[in-house]
């Protein structure tokens, strides 16, 4: 599993990559207001290619060894409306799935988690797909899908394992199809483990729904019998509904006059860059790897007020240049740029962390924080 994490890892930071140099090009563009482009189709563009930079996102769920497999990887901090959840996708189910298969839902309103939106909404897919596919194995008259959302109490340690007393709201998909024997609903959740005939399934659905809720503090119960049907529930710590705000106005990139180095060594991302900064002040200097844009620094260390640091580079990973660039210049402005799923702490002497794909907006404000940060 940790040489296929490594793998997975590589996958996502080259597609990162593409989605950066797509999301670049696409903004600035649309900033240049060229007239024989339509602006409606940059701005699915763009939503599109975000969409899919989330959609790895879930990859990367792959690509953590086990001894990291922690809360701190992924830590959720946003209130999330399960019920509307749970609805929008019983609604794509009802329009996309055989009509012979009737979905039956009961949701209780307000239920809200600390979570992420989109990676609950690829939990209820994936359970109500698997649903789908068991009643394809048997011929009924009734085939049906049942939804159900309602809050619990636990109080029985030892129902949840370690998982603490108190109110936790209770998704479970349940369908009348053939259901499991012991011995399957042991391996069900087992990375690549599929009862569906090649190529049907790839063994990765459920494993990707155990680690989502697993980073969502919560647990999963299964319950199935031979000739009656399966029922999968999942338990997520609930959460007060987020507090009304008032609609944020749209603010445009910031921008400056600050000299950037970009070190990076696809030359599609560092083009695009330059673009981006350039179109909003910035004057910006450009390396390909490690060694070169550390020489570059220091020869030209009196004009450069930040560096944007790929995290991987060839001869020299990210983590190396913060060191020597701090070795030598203790007040160097670093951020980190990477396409695979980490967080600051993992960077020590950084000063910013930006993951790819990022919109020019949030590019901009982050390069200016920094800028602006005192030390």
């Amino acid at each position: 599993m940790e040489a296929l994490g490594q793998l997975t890892a590589g996958i996502a930071h080259n597609y990162n990559d593409l989605l950066q140099a797509i999301v670049g090009s696409l903004e600035v563009a649309r900033s240049q207001n060229i007239q024989t482009v339509s602006d409606e189709a940059i701005t699915q563009a763009l939503y599109t290619t975000r969409r899919a930079g989330e959609l790895i996102a879930q990859l990367m769920i792959f690509a953590r060894p086990n001894s990291r497999r922690t809360h701190e990887t992924f830590t959720p901090t946003k209130a999330i409306d399960l019920a509307k959840v749970v609805s929008d996708v019983v609604s794509i189910c009802s329009r996309t799935f055989e009509p012979r298969i009737e979905i039956l839902t009961t949701i209780k309103p307000n239920q809200y988690a600390i979570g992420d939106s989109m990676q609950m909404e690829q939990v209820v897919l994936n359970l109500c797909i698997n649903a789908r596919d068991a009643l394809a194995e048997v011929e009924r008259n009734d085939p049906t899908i049942r939804v159900d959302l309602e809050t619990v109490d636990v109080d029985d340690r030892s129902t949840a394992g370690d998982a603490k007393s108190g109110r936790y709201a209770c998704l479970s998909v349940s369908d009348n199809g053939p259901g499991m024997d012991q011995e399957t609903q042991a391996k069900i959740f087992d990375p690549f483990f599929t009862t569906k005939e090649i190529p049907g399934g790839t063994g990765l659905g459920l494993s990707t729904v155990f680690g989502i809720v697993r980073d969502h503090r919560g647990w999963i119960d299964c319950d199935s019998e031979l000739g009656v049907g399966t029922r999968v529930s999942l338990y997520l710590p609930t959460s007060e509904a987020p507090d009304v705000q008032s609609p944020v106005t749209h603010v445009s990139a910031t921008s400056g006059t600050e000299t950037i180095l970009i070190i990076e060594d696809e030359e599609m991302i560092r083009h695009t860059a330059q673009q981006m900064f350039e179109a909003h002040g910035y004057s910006t200097m450009t390396a390909a790897d490690g060694r070169s844009g550390i020489e570059l620094f220091d020869r030209e260390r009196q004009y450069i007020d930040v560096v944007l640091l790929n995290q991987s580079l060839p001869g020299m990973t990210g983590r190396q240049v913060i060191k020597q660039l701090r070795r030598k210049h203790s007040l160097a402005k670093i951020i980190i740029f990477t396409g695979v799923g980490s967080d600051l702490g993992e960077f020590i002497g950084a000063d910013g962390l930006i993951h790819k794909p990022v919109s020019m907006t949030t590019l901009m404000s982050k390069i200016r924080s920094v800028l602006d940060r005192d030390g």
